[in-house]
């Protein structure tokens, strides 16, 4: 399937497609050449942002209005024949577009969900969805560059523990809502500074979850991911702090530990 996504020189076939797109963006898609579901699977794949087996994503900087203005947005692209748990076929980016708007209703600081399609092309199926750039830097870079190692002190302490703390109670929101991420590493967490606060958004939420009865092991799963993906600027007192203030607790108990 590869080969279609070679910068539209491959003949597509158009077997079947359903396109949505929103309206707030539907202006925006169309004066920039993005209406049918061949038009989002044969753009360049020059700019690829990831590049991995079966899905590609890459970053377009879309014309407003025909100007100099650009608005960046990433099209992630997917060519494979999955199944759910059902046996039906199941589109990864129909489930991750539906998760997102579902996060966003939730209050939860996501990306815009701009458009979403499958189909299928050449026989194969395909789907792809089309996002807004989220503001801001992943957290763990932003922890390289902001607290790079440990034993800060003065204002550089001060932000770091509001950093951790608001933090925190971000991704205690995310779990108190029944949700979790599967890949909650620091790279998907999104932050942008806001005056004296901090302003976080979650990407990559293809495997996001919702579950009737959270099981603590996902928890633990996601906070493992959190815990493995922290720079070396992270001591093992921030990662307590993190842990108190993301529970609410201030003693840890048996389970606690």
């Amino acid at each position: 399937m590869r080969e279609y996504f070679l910068d539209g020189k491959c003949e597509l076939s158009v077997e079947s497609e359903h396109v949505y797109i929103d309206t707030a963006y539907a202006s925006l898609l169309k004066n920039n050449g993005l209406q049918a579901l061949k038009d989002f699977m044969s753009v360049s794949r020059s700019n690829a942002f990831r590049d991995v087996p079966e899905r590609l994503t890459v970053g377009i900087d879309l014309k407003i209005n025909g100007g100099e203005e650009t608005m960046r947005v990433y099209l992630k692209r997917h060519w494979k024949d999955k199944k759910g748990k059902n046996g039906k076929p199941e589109n990864e980016a129909q489930v991750e577009f539906d998760n997102i708007k579902t996060l966003e209703k939730q209050g939860v600081k996501v990306p815009r969900a701009m458009a979403v399609g499958h189909g299928l092309l050449n026989g194969r199926p395909v789907g792809f969805m089309m996002v807004q750039e989220v503001p801001g830097i992943p957290c763990d870079d932003y922890i390289k560059d902001k607290f790079p190692q440990q034993g800060l002190t003065g204002e550089r302490l001060i932000a770091k523990r509001k950093f951790i703390l608001q933090l925190a109670h971000s991704s205690a929101k995310f779990h108190k809502l029944g949700f979790n991420h599967r890949d909650f590493y620091l790279c998907h967490t999104f932050i942008r500074e806001e005056g004296a606060d901090f302003l976080f958004h979650l990407i990559d939420l293809q495997r996001v979850q919702k579950r009737k009865m959270l099981r603590y092991r996902w928890l633990v799963k996601d906070l493992s991911q959190m815990n493995y993906s922290a720079p070396t600027g992270v001591s093992n007192t921030d990662r307590l702090r993190f842990y108190f203030d993301y529970s609410g607790i201030k003693t840890l108990s048996k389970k606690d530990k």
